[in-house]
């Protein structure tokens, strides 16, 4: 490169200017040497994982099985029947020189039923009856006080005997009435139905599905 005059006059400028450069290329050089240490994490020892308990799982409470009674088990008893109805099981049967007559029959037993009997009833259909269990065998006396139908009443006695019938009573007559003979079981039926249908006194009587009678 040939140096003119203005050339001349600069070479004190660049040479400083060479040195500087020269001198900023060494520190910059030197700060590339320094090696930088990464400081790698040292795995600690650290206590082992505490598990956490799995939640104690709650116990339900048992479950009650449910029992289904058998076909034809009752698991209530049956209801008594309505005042003026006739129990569906119990039954008197007449043996009569006829053939045997069957009468459905509502029970008396307590003294309160043996007292009201068939007072106030305004009907009773022929083929049905009141049963009265007295506490032993006598001369029982009736009466038709606060008694609306005409009845018979026929009186039988411990061998199941037919000793007497009272027929056609009189509706709210307060006469006693019985027979001569000792009896332990009265039926009250419809007035007139024991001519009808041909029970007599001497004829046999069976009680059906009666509670406490053979």
């Amino acid at each position: 490169m040939t140096i003119t005059p203005s050339t001349r006059a600069l070479r004190p400028a660049l040479t400083a200017f060479t040195v500087v450069v020269l001198s900023l290329s060494t520190i910059a050089g030197c700060g590339e040497q320094q090696r930088t240490v990464t400081a790698t994490p040292t795995a600690s020892k650290t206590s082992p994982a505490t598990k956490t308990p799995a939640p104690t799982k709650r116990a339900d409470a048992p479950k009650t099985a449910k029992v289904t009674p058998p076909k034809g088990v009752r698991t209530k008893p049956p209801a008594a029947p309505a005042e003026g109805e006739p129990d569906a099981r119990a039954r008197v049967v007449f043996v009569t020189d006829n053939g045997d007559l069957s009468v459905a029959v509502e029970v008396q037993r307590t003294p309160k039923e043996l007292q009201r009997g068939l007072m106030f009833r305004e009907h009773l259909p022929k083929g049905t009856g009141m049963l009265f269990l007295m506490p032993r065998q006598r001369k029982q006396t009736f009466w038709m006080r606060n008694t609306l139908i005409p009845l018979d009443m026929i009186f039988v006695d411990d061998t199941r005997r037919i000793v007497g019938i009272v027929a056609n009573t009189t509706p709210l007559d307060e006469t006693p009435r019985g027979v001569d003979r000792p009896s332990r079981f009265v039926i009250e039926v419809p007035g007139g139905y024991c001519q009808e249908v041909g029970i007599a006194t001497g004829d046999r009587v069976k009680f059906l599905d009666v509670d406490g009678l053979d």
